[in-house]
């Protein structure tokens, strides 16, 4: 029987990453950039092309597109470069971002294609059409997601949290936990509800 796998999504207002996990192990970052283990959240106009992460720093900084994601958060249906100069369709953005992830997370023979492998994350404040356009545009860019696999930032990195404790076996009892996420462009707050230890 194979080993079922899950692929956590994190795209973000500055920068986009993925984990990846086993049932019997924990999460640990898949490095999928150039240089780095993330993936700049950026895109650029060259030559008539849209061009994104790390391809888009060829051209003047003042003509980047940045934090495209804040366009689903305020509604937006079109994103400018910070001089101004460059105008594109928010979506087209987004869904170029979220295919060169797909295609880095194919490189890396993670099975985003599969269903119930992929989470992706969102800020908590998030209406229902405002997940809905994220989810929309991932699975456009070759992700299997639905609405059941949409997580809020912050319970995810409150659960990434409990995960460490318990892995040093410090263990919680009906205790309360504040998460706050600041984020390039949301502070999300949770508060969970955490029972965790041996047989619980």
């Amino acid at each position: 029987m194979a080993i079922r796998r899950t692929v956590g999504i994190d795209f973000g207002t500055s920068t986009t990453l993925i984990a990846e996990s086993a049932p019997a192990g924990r999460p640990s970052v898949v490095p999928i950039g150039h240089s780095t283990s993330w993936m700049p959240s950026l895109a650029a106009v060259l030559d008539g092309d849209l061009r994104v992460a790390e391809d888009a720093l060829e051209v003047n900084p003042g003509r980047l597109i940045t934090s495209v994601k804040s366009c689903i958060t305020n509604r937006q249906e079109y994103v400018k470069s910070s001089d101004g100069t460059v105008t594109q369709a928010a979506d087209e953005v987004i869904l170029a971002l979220l295919a060169e992830l797909a295609t880095r997370a194919r490189s890396d023979r993670l099975p985003i294609s599969q269903d119930g492998v992929s989470r992706l994350g969102c800020p908590a404040m998030w209406d229902a059409d405002q997940r809905l356009r994220l989810l929309m545009l991932a699975e456009k860019a070759g992700f299997r997601i639905g609405p059941a696999t949409l997580i809020d930032e912050p319970i995810a990195a409150g659960l990434h949290w409990i995960g460490q404790q318990s892995d040093r076996r410090e263990f919680l009892d009906q205790d309360r936990v504040l998460v706050f996420d600041m984020g390039g462009g949301t502070l999300d707050v949770a508060l969970l509800d955490i029972t965790t230890g041996p047989g619980r």
